[in-house]
């Protein structure tokens, strides 16, 4: 039966892993144990996705806000190829901004959906 810690206090660095390491479960001494039956992923709640907030909310960005998120979009790419992933899956709806935001320019960009990424070398 796995353990299941929990994850507020552990780092996103922590939990990535090199293709080398075969950790099964990062462990937090001070965090409670559960036993459950079943695989369980503990993530962050997030915000809209910037594919369905620019729907809803046609205009919400100036020309200003646009550079502001591409920023923080171009470094949140930036930061997981130096953690030697490639994404391969860029689009708007792969990002997602901060919950409980109301100005998205002054909100956090969260890249989700690693589904088809890859690890690389250099």
């Amino acid at each position: 039966m796995p353990t299941v810690y929990d994850t507020h206090k552990i780092r996103y660095d922590h939990m990535m892993k090199k293709r080398d390491e075969k950790e099964e479960v990062i462990e937090d001494p001070e965090a409670p144990k559960i036993k459950v039956k079943a695989t369980v992923l503990i993530m962050d709640l997030l915000g809209p996705n910037l594919h369905d907030l620019l729907d809803s909310n046609p205009g919400v960005f100036d020309i200003e806000g646009c550079a502001v998120l591409g920023l923080k979009m171009v470094k949140g790419i930036r930061d997981i190829h130096e953690k030697g992933l490639v994404h391969r899956d860029i689009k708007p709806i792969n990002f997602c901004i901060e919950h409980g935001r109301s100005d998205p320019t002054h909100a956090g960009v969260f890249i989700i959906d690693f589904g088809l990424s890859r690890l690389f070398r250099d």
